[in-house]
C-alpha cells in the first residue's frame, strides 16, 4: 500500500513592476496667470524610495520602480444650466396633483357623507327588524300571519297549534292521529260534545 501526498505550493510573486506618474505643481506669476512647474529630480527620488518601501521592493527580485511628473488636463469646470425648469414645473407633475386632489376628495365624501348615512340606514333596519320580530311572533301564537285561529274540536283533542295553519286533509289526519294515542280523551270529549248538543237543544 502506497500513500502519496501531494501539496500545492502558495503563491509567489516573481517580480514587480510598478510605474507612478505624479502631477507637476500649478503656480500663479505675479500677473496672476497659471502654470505649471515640473517636479524636481531630488523630489522624485524620494517619492521613489516611498513606493519601494509601500510594495516591498527586492532588487535581487528584479523590481523595477519608476516615478515620472507630468502635466495633468484641467478639470473643466461645468456650469449647471439654471434656465431648466424644476420637476414642479412639467406637466405630468401638475397632471399627478390633479389626481390626488381628485382621490382626496373622494375619501373626504365617502367617510364624511356616505359612511354616515349608510349607518343611519344600517340602524333604521336594525330597529325595524326588532320592532318586526314581536308582532311576528305574536301572528305565531294566535295562529299564523293568515289570521287563522284553531279549531274548537282540534284543540280540544290536544292538536298542536301548527294545525290551525293546515289544509283540511292535513288536519283531519292530525285528529286521526290523536285519535290512535288517546282513544279516552277523544270519549271524554265526544261526551262533552253530546252534552253540550242535548243542553242547546
Amino acid at each position: 500500500r502506497i500513500l502519496n501526498h501531494s501539496s500545492t505550493p502558495t503563491g509567489m510573486v516573481r517580480r514587480l513592476s510598478v510605474a507612478v506618474v505624479v502631477a507637476n505643481r500649478l503656480s500663479t506669476d505675479e500677473q496672476g496667470q497659471s502654470a505649471t512647474v515640473e517636479i524636481s529630480p531630488a523630489e522624485l527620488e524620494k517619492l521613489n524610495l516611498l513606493v519601494r518601501d509601500a510594495i516591498g521592493f527586492d532588487a535581487a527580485r528584479g523590481d523595477r520602480v519608476t516615478v515620472v511628473s507630468a502635466d495633468f488636463r484641467p478639470v473643466e469646470s461645468t456650469e449647471m444650466d439654471m434656465s431648466a425648469p424644476g420637476f414642479w414645473e412639467l406637466p405630468w407633475f401638475a397632471n399627478l396633483v390633479k389626481q390626488s386632489l381628485v382621490g382626496v376628495g373622494v375619501l373626504i365624501i365617502i367617510f364624511a357623507v356616505l359612511r354616515p348615512g349608510m349607518r343611519t340606514l344600517m340602524q333604521a333596519q336594525i330597529s325595524s327588524a326588532q320592532q318586526a320580530t314581536p308582532r311576528a311572533l305574536a301572528n305565531s301564537r294566535d295562529g299564523g300571519v293568515s289570521g287563522e285561529v284553531l279549531h274548537p274540536a282540534i284543540a280540544a283533542l290536544g292538536a298542536p297549534p301548527m294545525a290551525g295553519r293546515m289544509g283540511f286533509e292535513d288536519k283531519m289526519t292530525e285528529v286521526r292521529s290523536v285519535v290512535d294515542e288517546n282513544p279516552q280523551r277523544v270519549a271524554q270529549v265526544m261526551k262533552k260534545w253530546v252534552a253540550e248538543e242535548n243542553g242547546k237543544s
